[in-house]
């Protein structure tokens, strides 16, 4: 087969990859051979993706008291803005009373003024009633002339003491109306001035809690950016090992002797390059219709009809080792897929060489063919 125009076709259609080849990790100095074995990589790809699974819990749980930190710092913010509201209601209640209490006490202290002006009235009229009184005692009712006058003055002081008293008696039931409204009062201003001072106690404790939130929460917060930085590291580091594993499994250089038929059935024809013609590869027969896999990770550099071959699935694995398919009865691979070992690449089809069911298998370094049988598994 003509690798080398098939080469050329492949890299016109610009689909001949150029992957990384075996990282650092997995040559020794100067030696050109693997230091550390997949398996080596894989585990220590374990550890690292049991290790993100940690973070990314720790995460969870860093996120879910960070959400219960902000639902109590919002709920000392609302109750806050309640209190705060409380005490103006709270403060304007004592700003009335305090009005109140002074128009009362007003009111109050002119009723004593009142009820002194009252109370001097009556002792004047009680003294002029002695007065009358003494003077008819002492004339023995002599001054008759004068009886009449005498009468009238005695008739008009009791009615003036009567209606003293009577005021007097208002004045006493408004001065108690007015000192229960004051002691009233009072008590409701302690009440609110009590309130007052708790409101504000309570305020002051929000206040406390509100800044132990806020640090609460600086310090979640510095974790959890901390441990999204430490998953993002070990993610990185994950995905540098995934790369690592698939460069090695990729790089048939790391598999030789271990890589797997890529179908069931037995070699018909060998690697005989030097025959006339040569033979590049091994034709195997099978059934008709059996899978064809591929022998190891890579990606779909070609598929389609190629004469004197029938189908052809061509796989590069990583920069300088080829895989090629030959008379397949199908393939459903695209051109630029990245496949893992084992991915079905097609269905055996017709292959003349063993007159029936079967297919051609080539491996190739650059675009020199290498014996397969070297590299396959021994059976």
């Amino acid at each position: 087969m003509c690798w080398g125009g098939l080469a050329a076709r492949v890299a016109a259609r610009g689909v001949l990859c150029s992957l990384a080849v075996c990282l650092a990790l997995f040559w020794g100095a100067g030696q050109g051979e693997c230091a550390v074995r997949l398996g080596d990589v894989k585990a220590t790809l374990e550890k690292e993706q049991a290790r993100a699974q940690q973070r990314k819990e720790s995460l969870e749980r860093l996120t879910t008291e960070e959400r219960t930190l902000d639902k109590g710092l919002a709920a000392a913010e609302a109750r806050i803005l309640a209190i705060e509201e409380g005490l103006e209601n709270y403060q304007k209640k004592l700003e009335d009373l305090v009005v109140h209490d002074e128009t009362e006490r007003v009111a109050y202290e002119q009723l004593l003024l009142e009820k002194e002006k009252t109370e001097k009235a009556l002792k004047e009229t009680a003294h002029f009633l002695w007065e009358l009184t003494g003077r008819h005692i002492s004339t023995g009712g002599r001054e008759l002339y004068d009886w009449a006058r005498m009468d009238r003055e005695h008739a008009w002081s009791v009615a003036l003491f009567s209606a003293l008293e009577q005021h007097r008696t208002l004045l006493d039931k408004q001065e108690e109306d007015l000192a229960q409204a004051l002691g009233r009062r009072k008590k409701i201003s302690d009440e609110v001035a009590e309130n007052l001072q708790a409101a504000e106690l309570e305020k002051a404790k929000l206040l406390q809690a509100r800044v132990r939130y806020g640090q609460q929460l600086d310090s979640l917060r510095e974790k959890r950016v901390d441990a999204e930085e430490e998953l993002a590291t070990t993610m990185k580091l994950i995905e540098s090992l995934h790369f690592q594993v698939k460069t090695y499994e990729t790089d048939l250089k790391t598999l030789k002797g271990r890589i797997p038929w890529p179908v069931n059935g037995r070699v018909e024809k060998a690697f005989t390059p030097g025959s006339t013609p040569p033979y590049r590869g091994v034709g195997l027969r099978t059934v008709e219709g059996e899978p064809v896999k591929a022998v190891a990770a890579g990606t779909v550099v070609h598929n389609d009809i190629l004469r004197g071959f029938g189908r052809v699935v061509v796989l590069q694995h990583g920069q300088e080792y080829y895989s090629l398919y030959a008379f397949l009865q199908e393939s459903p691979m695209e051109v630029g897929t990245s496949i893992t070992a084992g991915t079905q690449v097609g269905k055996a089809g017709m292959y003349p060489v063993v007159e029936g069911p079967g297919i051609y298998f080539e491996l190739r370094f650059h675009q020199k063919a290498i014996n397969p049988q070297e590299w396959l598994v021994q059976r």
